[in-house]
């Protein structure tokens, strides 16, 4: 299924309202969000959150604390 940025849409995942529209425009059908929703269920599609990722941080193991080195410190 293609992204729907690539049909105009401001979205980076596709919504049941979304897909109610792209079924008006290209089929010439008005479908209702529950008969949207029951045939992507019949497909076997499952609806999930999206999960935000943050990328990698490359700094991250100098900006880990050393507990060995942090204890001779404090005893100086």
């Amino acid at each position: 299924m293609i992204p729907p940025e690539r049909s105009g849409y401001h979205a980076t995942h596709w919504t049941v309202p979304l897909l109610q529209d792209q079924v008006r425009l290209n089929l010439g059908i008005q479908c209702d969000q529950v008969t949207i929703r029951r045939c992507l269920h019949r497909l076997g599609y499952v609806w999930k959150r999206p999960r935000y990722v943050l990328a990698p941080d490359p700094q991250r193991e100098k900006k880990a604390s050393n507990p060995a080195s942090t204890a001779q410190v404090a005893k100086a």
